[in-house]
């Protein structure tokens, strides 16, 4: 009964949504037509009307399939965000099953989905689009996020301890409070990545790209740097002095 009510109600605005763009369709044609009587003077040529109305049925034709495309689009972007929501919900720790169970495309559906909190300990989900995901206070420790693309990303008090983050994208991330400790950066990209209070102790950072990175208050107790994009000899030096450990040929002297 209450899936019948359903299917009524979306048939419904479907409806609505169809009258309302015939209407504005119809208008525009008229504008159109209304400008081309007025360019002939009141009186157009038989090629001129045949071209008009040509025109016309094109624009709409072309209106219509644009607008039934951007319905589609939206909702299944809709079916795909209550996925997620499932997801989140879902009190497993196999999180990259329950992906794969759901149908999900990992290089599509999760980007810009709230995924606060969700367990994903040791999950595989490398090369994964999360980009602007909301990932706050989620536990990604020990996880495959090797290539991923986390740009944007909020991962605030994120658990990433022990995961493995080469080449991944950081750029733009968020990463205020999180743990990284021993966590594999290796080649990952942390432009303008805001690690503050982030806990790096015994990370890889070598080769990251560090090019306006936000190190301030950030634990960096044995974390390795070296061959670092972004990082002058006063950052250097400041992460020296807190613990960060840079290859012999880098080593600022004082």
């Amino acid at each position: 009964m209450i899936s019948t009510s359903r299917q009524q109600i979306s048939l419904c605005q479907e409806t609505k949504a169809g009258l309302n763009s015939l209407v504005k369709q119809t208008a525009q044609v008229g504008v159109g037509f209304f400008i081309m009587l007025l360019l002939t003077g009141g009186k157009p040529s038989a090629y001129a009307v045949a071209l008009s109305c040509i025109a016309g049925v094109g624009f709409v034709a072309w209106s219509e399939e644009k607008r039934l495309t951007q319905q589609r689009v939206t909702e299944e972007q809709r079916k795909i965000q209550q996925q997620v929501k499932q997801l989140r919900q879902a009190k497993t720790d196999n999180f990259c099953e329950l992906v794969k169970s759901g149908g999900l495309n990992p290089a599509e559906d999760f980007a810009g989905a709230n995924l606060a909190g969700v367990n994903g300990v040791a999950c595989n989900l490398s090369g994964f689009n999360l980009s602007n995901t909301d990932l706050n206070a989620a536990d990604l420790s020990r996880a495959d996020l090797s290539n991923a693309n986390l740009r944007g990303a909020n991962l605030r008090s994120a658990q990433l301890n022990r995961a493995d983050l080469e080449g991944a994208n950081l750029s733009n991330a968020l990463l205020i409070d999180a743990d990284l400790s021993h966590a594999d950066l290796r080649g990952a990209n942390l432009n303008s990545a805001d690690l503050i209070n982030t806990d790096l102790t015994g990370a890889d950072l070598c080769g990251a790209n560090l090019i306006q990175a936000n190190f301030s208050s950030a634990i960096v107790e044995k974390a390795e740097f070296g061959f670092n994009t972004g990082l002058s000899d006063d950052a250097k030096s400041d992460l020296e002095n807190r613990g960060a450990i840079f290859p012999e040929e880098e080593l600022v002297t004082v």
